[in-house]
């Protein structure tokens, strides 16, 4: 028999029966029977806080799967069908008059079709861009066709004139495309010498913001030359 084992005897009153104790000298023997109860009583609550901990966790994965989904459905918005390209004499003009060329390119698989009657910087969705020395030029306001554009844009009138009907095809070459003028000097002071930095954009959908993307063209650069001094007789 183990020295260090002892045996007590106590009597329950009220009771024939004993009730015997067993007990190990030093605090092991308590502490380990303290943590073993503790852990037995701890197993169902831990797990019930792992169970939750999950829940939370798929909870919060299966949303952010859901936001980004959603996100990506907002965001997400047709590619644009056309490219633009401005071309135009850049040489000095002595008479301050400009004309570029801007041509829409079909690179969809299905034709584009547009028709109206104003021109090209009174069209929805078509934004013109100039710089001079680097710096944005604004429209000269004093200038009969800005003044009518201004009238345009806050009184929006039906076409009365003559109409136009565009027509570019897939698949590119000569019926792939379809070609605007663009009278920049009746829209600009162009006057001053310097250089002139000229972009085009235009809207894939004008009228459905969520929908439409900016396609801009090239940019054009015209440098205006310091006019002539003419030589002393």
């Amino acid at each position: 028999m183990n020295p260090n084992l002892s045996f007590s005897f106590a009597a329950t009153p009220g009771s024939d029966d004993s009730q015997v104790s067993k007990s190990r000298p030093g605090p092991a023997w308590g502490n380990s029977v303290k943590r073993e109860r503790n852990s037995t009583l701890d197993y169902p609550e831990r797990g019930e806080v792992k169970m939750k901990r999950l829940v939370s966790y798929f909870s919060v994965l299966i949303l952010a799967t859901q936001t980004a989904t959603t996100c990506a459905q907002m965001t997400e918005k047709p590619r644009p069908g056309f490219t633009l390209t401005i071309s135009g004499d850049t040489d000095a003009n002595r008479r301050g008059v400009y004309v570029l060329a801007v041509i829409e390119t079909n690179i969809s698989n299905k034709a584009i079709r547009e028709g109206g009657c104003l021109p090209l910087a009174f069209r929805a969705g078509i934004s013109i861009s100039v710089e001079y020395n680097g710096v944005p030029l604004e429209m000269d306001e004093t200038k009969p066709t800005v003044l009518n554009l201004r009238k345009h844009q806050k009184h929006p009138v039906p076409c009365n004139g003559s109409m136009f009907s565009h027509e570019a095809q897939p698949g590119g070459g000569p019926e792939g495309a379809f070609e605007d003028n663009l009278p920049l000097s009746t829209l600009y002071d162009m006057s001053k010498p310097g250089r002139y930095e000229i972009t085009v954009s235009k809207e894939t959908f004008p009228h459905d913001p969520e929908r439409s993307v900016i396609v801009k063209s090239n940019t054009l650069t015209i440098v205006v030359p310091e006019p002539e001094v003419s030589a002393p007789n």
